[in-house]
């Protein structure tokens, strides 16, 4: 009897220390990946002259800080274009903005490409059969369970080569995902649409999305921007956080050009310069000058970088996401950690969260 009291405190013991260890590393979990509620709540109010922040639109997740890395070799169109077609290429030629092939076997199914990542695919070169405004593909009635499910294989099938790219060979993690709007069905032509986004270590990939078209259980239309090619390499990198980020957003859209961001104690809260975080970020294998540096400067944002006079906007959606930048020679090409914020429903800003840069592509 005396045996079985100790036996069940022992237990009991052991129960509370599990809970206290499990309670201590949610704990810790949280501190890692979440930005405090108050610290949302003070950003807030402290950018409210500027910016208005709805409760729930900023998350508190903070983003994973990994940088992912791909190679673009002189033959990228060529070999898109082969393992598409099953290596059924039948005549080529160079556009101002990139190449073009057509396949042989009869289909005469043209692959259009433009520099770097634009894609455009046309079955049986039936140009302008298969156009549609991706606004207008909203207005059509949903497919069914099943149907929407037998089309997205079809479209897997067919984006990754019958498995080439992204396939068993290239590790879980460096895997480029897609993923679909609604499937819509246009009755009057046939035809399946849907939008295709990437992804990558669960966030997307900015300005990667394509339109596709399925009809008699092939893909008939493509058109987009899509990296066509698999990842190669990964690395952890320190990044800034999006209360960081919108503290400069708050400089910037309110015209402080000259000034610091400062939240508190008149720092970034990471205690980083948002002028040099992460300006060795990607010549960490290649050691080249220059690496990593955009070569496009177009801007991302409708407002520009800074302002003159001051005005208010509200913040209607911010999501971390994926920045394409290039090593010097444009032989590799780098996701980078970035936040797109929307900004009035419709202009966008994005930022690189190693540098705090304004994003440019």
């Amino acid at each position: 009897m005396k045996w079985d009291k100790i036996k069940n405190f022992l237990i009991v013991i052991l129960l509370v220390v599990d809970v206290f260890f499990a309670v201590t590393l949610f704990v810790q979990y949280k501190s890692r990946n979440y930005v405090p509620g108050v610290d949302l709540s003070r950003l807030a109010q402290l950018v409210s002259d500027t910016i208005e922040i709805p409760p729930g639109v900023l998350p508190a997740k903070r983003q994973a800080g990994i940088i992912y890395g791909g190679s673009y070799h002189d033959d990228y169109f060529e070999s898109v274009a082969s393992l598409l077609s099953g290596g059924q290429m039948a005549s080529s030629y160079v556009t101002p903005d990139g190449m073009s092939f057509v396949a042989g076997g009869g289909e005469m199914d043209t692959y259009e490409f433009t520099y770097p990542f634009g894609f455009r695919y046309v079955h049986g070169g039936a140009q302008g059969a298969y156009e549609i405004e991706p606004e207008a593909i909203t207005q059509l009635p949903e497919a069914g369970f099943f149907t929407s499910i037998s089309i997205k294989n079809i479209i897997k099938k067919f984006l990754y080569a019958d498995g080439a790219l992204n396939g068993s060979g290239v590790p879980s993690g460096l895997r480029i995902k897609l993923q679909f709007g609604d499937v819509r069905y246009d009755a009057s032509r046939g035809l399946y649409f849907t939008k295709v986004a990437q992804y990558v270590g669960g966030q997307p990939i900015y300005g990667c999305e394509a339109v596709v078209a399925v009809k008699d259980s092939a893909v008939v239309y493509v058109s987009g921007n899509l990296i066509l090619c698999n990842l190669d390499e990964s690395r952890a990198m320190d990044v800034l956080d999006q209360v960081n980020l919108m503290l400069l957003e708050h400089r910037e859209l309110g015209g402080f050009a000259d000034a610091s961001p400062s939240f508190a104690d008149g720092a970034l809260l990471a205690g980083q310069n948002s002028e040099t975080a992460g300006q060795n970020a990607i010549s960490g294998n290649e050691g080249s000058e220059g690496a990593g540096e955009p070569a496009d400067t177009a801007e991302t944002s409708e407002y520009g970088t800074a302002q003159s006079g001051k005005s208010r906007h509200v913040l209607t959606s911010a999501e971390s996401c994926l920045c394409i930048a290039w090593y010097a020679n444009r032989s590799k090409f780098y996701l980078l950690p970035g936040w797109k914020f929307v900004y009035d429903g419709s202009a966008v800003r994005v930022r690189n969260s190693l540098s705090g840069d304004i994003y440019t592509k």
